[in-house]
């Protein structure tokens, strides 16, 4: 077959009635790879992701801590406990029992605005958690929020936890946007960032060569971590969404229209309805392939532009007298 009319057939609805019959399989597979497709130009946008947290407001305190005999002297405690990821997906602690609790914490001045710090080190037996046979120590819903640390004027509290599964980052305490209050022009919300150590920073490690002196440091690192896991985390939310959208969205979107046509249409089984979505989906795909790459939030209209060409090659194909 000719590269020509290789593209007809994925463009002219006419030349596409050659594939009504082809293996229900095959079809599947090319909506299945379509959608691992489309998810890669978004998932790879590091740019994208990075700015994300570094235009935002509530974590610039990580890249503000000052170097300070008070603040490296507290981070000096905390890399002490020798904490550092297992096997990629545990946080254990050299000198912390394996159900373990430790908090300090310090402040700071910046443009005028007290930031508090706390810190958590929470470890736990992450199964029985899991199941629900023990708590953790620092559940942020009932400590963080504004009941257990009401409002100073001009001060600012952030938490920084090191769940035994995960690192959780929080700026300002639950319900503080109840009070409307501003800080530089920017709304103090409450703003949750907690990024599993599994398959996101399963290198993570509180470590710092020289703490007494450089312990100011760890905020660049956190800073870091979070923008890879965020990046990593990221990389799986687009994957799953890009598959229940050219995956299980097309496959609603095809039945509904076979119920709608099958009846007076060319073709009657739901086979030759998908079979043709599949080829249909093709061209699609590769535009956004194209566009993703500068415009990420254009995933979410794939299934609407999807929908829409489908429409408009079922009605032509059912609409083209010359066809039997």
């Amino acid at each position: 077959m000719k590269f020509k009319d290789i593209l007809k057939s994925l463009i002219l609805p006419r030349w596409m009635v050659k594939y009504k019959s082809m293996s229900i399989i095959i079809a599947i597979c090319i909506f299945v790879i379509s959608s691992f497709i489309i998810a890669l130009p978004p998932s790879q946008n590091k740019t994208l992701n990075e700015q994300d947290i570094l235009n935002n407001y509530n974590f610039n305190v990580l890249s503000e801590f000052p170097n300070t005999a008070i603040v490296n002297n507290v981070i000096k405690q905390i890399v002490d406990k020798e904490c550092a990821v297992v096997d990629g997906k545990e946080l254990k602690c050299g000198q912390m029992e394996a159900v373990d609790n430790f908090e300090t914490d310090f402040s700071f001045v910046e443009d005028g605005i007290t930031k508090n710090i706390h810190f958590v080190i929470d470890l736990f037996d992450i199964k029985k958690v899991y199941l629900e046979d023990e708590k953790i120590y620092y559940d942020v819903e009932k400590r963080f929020n504004i009941e257990k640390i009401p409002y100073q004027e001009n001060h600012e509290n952030y938490l920084i936890v090191f769940y035994s599964d995960a690192l959780y980052f929080q700026a300002h305490p639950f319900a503080i946007d109840s009070l409307n209050i501003n800080h530089k022009g920017h709304k103090l919300v409450p703003t949750t960032k907690k990024i599993f150590y599994q398959d996101s920073i399963n290198n993570f490690q509180l470590l710092i060569s020289d703490p007494a002196n450089d312990g100011y440091l760890l905020g660049e690192y956190l800073l870091e971590q979070i923008i890879i896991g965020n990046q990593n985390t990221m990389k799986l939310r687009f994957f799953t969404y890009s598959f229940i959208i050219g995956v299980c969205f097309t496959a609603i979107t095809i039945l509904i229209l076979w119920v709608f046509f099958h009846r007076d249409g060319k073709f009657k089984r739901f086979s030759e309805y998908y079979n043709i979505g599949a080829i249909a989906s093709i061209p699609v795909t590769l535009v956004f392939f194209v566009l993703l790459w500068f415009f990420p939030k254009l995933l979410d209209f794939y299934i609407f532009v999807f929908s829409l060409y489908y429409l408009i090659v079922i009605s032509t194909i059912n609409n083209d007298e010359q066809l039997v």
